[in-house]
């Protein structure tokens, strides 16, 4: 939420506010002091566009902006869509799997139906959204009613979603809009979803009972999880 705030000019302010994020925890965010500057001054923010200068078609002054930054890869490596309790009230999560470090931000975490390949929910990780020194990141359903509290015991990102109890899919797209990841839970009959994408990776996943989570083993493979384990890579088979 943004609030307009009235204040005189040439006067210094520090603003510090929590932003929440659709799917995050909040992050304290400070705005540096802010001055006026003179009309007409021409003067423009710096960044890069590869490299190349912009013109401010007004001012005619050069402008960099920033370059988007280059997709890196994650795989699936756990998801727990059927909980013995609510599906709905901050049981499940999707965990994924990277370099430590890897900014992931802007990714979009795709629901698919299994039956149709219809589109049931699609989330956005949020800025800032890094993939932590143990190579996990773990996308958490939040509680009823909250924006900060779940039962996934590790979490990088809070958000509200339910997949879909199996045969179904989830899929994992760069800030480009690149398909990185997709893994179908269960036996689908239709291959490619609604998006165009494919729904199914190459390593396929079993449709498990409820209380249990599908995760790669050490050797990258699907098996049933008996004790789903956010943000670790433990597996009980």
């Amino acid at each position: 939420m943004c609030v307009a705030v009235p204040m005189p000019m040439n006067i210094l302010l520090t603003i510090i506010f929590i932003l929440f994020s659709s799917c995050g925890r909040p992050d304290l965010i400070t705005v540096p002091p802010l001055t006026s500057t003179p009309q007409g001054s021409g003067t423009s923010a710096q960044g890069t566009l590869g490299g190349q200068p912009v013109t401010d078609a007004e001012t005619g002054t050069q402008r960099d902006t920033e370059a988007p930054k280059p997709d890196v890869d994650v795989t699936i490596n756990e998801i727990f869509y059927d909980a013995a309790e609510s599906d709905t009230d901050g049981h499940l999560f999707v965990e994924l799997k990277g370099a430590p470090g890897g900014d992931i931000s802007g990714y979009q975490v795709v629901f698919v139906n299994g039956a149709d390949g219809k589109i049931t929910e699609q989330e956005a990780l949020p800025d800032g959204a890094v993939i932590g020194d143990d190579g996990l990141f773990v996308m958490a359903d939040a509680k009823d009613g909250s924006t900060a509290e779940t039962y996934v015991a590790e979490w990088d990102c809070l958000s509200d979603f339910d997949p879909q109890n199996g045969p179904d899919a989830v899929q994992v797209f760069g800030r480009s809009g690149g398909l990185l990841d997709a893994v179908c839970y269960g036996t689908v009959p239709v291959a490619v979803a609604e998006n165009g994408s494919q729904m199914c990776g190459d390593v396929p996943a079993p449709d498990g009972p409820s209380g249990t989570s599908v995760a790669r083993d050490a050797g990258g493979v699907f098996v049933i999880n008996k004790a789903p384990s956010p943000g670790t890579s433990d597996v009980t088979p």
